[in-house]
C-alpha cells in the first residue's frame, strides 16, 4: 500500500509537473496513506510504515521535482533557440531590405547631384556659348571674350563640383546670401535677363544640408526659365525667420504646366521635389499662360531629419 502510494504521487507529478494540483494530489495521497495506516496497524507498525513512507517517499518526490525543472529548463531552452531562428531570419530579412534601399537611396541621391552638377553645369556653358556666338555675329568681340571668360570660370566650377561629388566632400557655402547672389550673377550674364534679388536674413543659422538643397533648388529654377519661360524679368526673394527659410523666383515669361509629364531626360520638377522634401519642407509651383511662374520653397533652416 505504502509502495502504490507513493507511485500514485510520482504519476501526479509526472502528469502535472511542479504544479498546485500535483502538490495537492500529494498531499491527497499522503494523507489517505496515513489514515488506513493508521486503522490497519498498531502504534508501533504505523510508526514504522509512516516512517518508510515519508522517507522514500520524500525521495521520490525530490527526484521527480528535479526531473520536473529540467524538463522545463529544456522546452524554455528549445523555444529560445527557436526564438532566436526566427529572430535572426528576420534580423537577416530586415538586413536585406536595408541594403536594397540604401542602395536605392545612393542611387537617387547620386542621380540628384549628377544632375545638379554635370547637366546644370553643362546647360550653363551652352547658353553661354550661345550668347558668345550672338555677341560675335554681331561683332561685339569684347562681350563675347568677357562671356568666354566666365564660360572658363563656370567649366572649372563644374568640374571641381564633380569632383567633390565623387568624393563625396562638398563643402556647405561660406555664406547663403553670396552664394545666391552669385547664382543670380551668373544667371543674368549668361542670359542677359536682368535677375532682380532681395535678401533678408535673420540671426537663425540655416544648416549646410538646408543650404545646399536651397541653392540647387534655385540653380535649376534658374536653368528652367532660361530653356523654356522666355522671359525677360526674374525677382528673386530669400528670408530666414523664426527657424523657417522661404526661397521664392519669380518670373514673367509664358508659364509652364507643373503637371506636365517627365520626359526622358527632363527631371528637373522631380529633383526640385524631392530637394525640398529632403530639407523636411515643402515646394509649390504657381504657374498660367503667359502670366509667368512662381516657385516656393518653405523649409525649416535646420535640418529636420527628413527621409532620404
Amino acid at each position: 500500500m505504502v509502495s502504490a502510494i507513493i507511485c500514485q504521487i510520482g504519476e501526479a507529478l509526472g502528469w502535472w509537473g511542479n504544479s498546485r494540483t500535483a502538490l495537492l494530489l500529494g498531499l491527497f495521497y499522503v494523507s489517505l496513506g496515513l489514515t488506513l495506516l493508521a486503522l490497519l496497524l498498531d502504534r508501533a507498525g504505523f510508526a514504522a510504515a509512516a516512517t518508510g513512507m515519508l522517507i522514500n517517499g520524500g525521495i521520490v518526490v525530490l527526484l521527480m521535482v528535479l526531473f520536473n525543472q529540467q524538463l522545463i529548463a529544456r522546452e524554455r531552452a528549445l523555444d529560445l533557440a527557436e526564438s532566436l531562428e526566427s529572430a535572426n531570419a528576420k534580423l537577416a530579412a530586415s538586413a536585406g531590405k536595408i541594403e536594397a534601399l540604401t542602395l536605392q537611396a545612393e542611387r537617387q541621391r547620386m542621380a540628384r547631384e549628377l544632375h545638379d552638377t554635370l547637366a546644370q553645369g553643362v546647360a550653363g556653358l551652352v547658353l553661354q556659348l550661345e550668347a558668345v556666338k550672338a555677341h560675335l555675329g554681331a561683332g561685339r568681340s569684347e562681350r563675347a571674350s568677357a562671356i568666354v571668360d566666365q564660360a572658363l570660370a563656370r567649366a572649372r566650377s563644374t568640374l571641381a563640383e564633380s569632383r567633390a561629388v565623387i568624393d563625396d566632400l562638398r563643402s556647405a557655402p561660406a555664406s547663403l546670401a553670396e552664394a545666391i547672389r552669385e547664382t543670380s550673377d551668373r544667371f543674368s550674364q549668361a542670359t542677359g535677363i536682368p535677375c532682380q534679388v532681395d535678401i533678408i536674413l535673420a540671426a537663425d543659422p540655416v544648416s549646410h544640408e538646408v543650404a545646399s538643397h536651397t541653392l540647387h533648388i534655385l540653380s535649376e529654377a534658374l536653368a528652367n526659365v532660361a530653356r523654356h519661360a522666355q522671359a525677360t524679368e526674374v525677382a528673386i526673394t530669400c528670408g530666414v525667420a523664426h527657424g523657417r527659410l522661404d526661397l521664392e523666383i519669380r518670373d514673367n515669361g509664358r508659364g509652364f504646366d507643373p503637371q506636365q509629364e517627365i520626359g526622358s531626360g527632363h527631371y528637373g520638377l522631380l529633383v526640385m521635389r524631392e530637394r525640398a522634401r529632403l530639407t523636411g519642407g515643402a515646394l509649390t509651383i504657381e504657374t498660367a499662360a503667359q502670366r509667368g511662374a512662381r516657385v516656393h520653397v518653405s523649409a525649416p533652416s535646420a535640418e529636420s531629419g527628413a527621409a532620404p
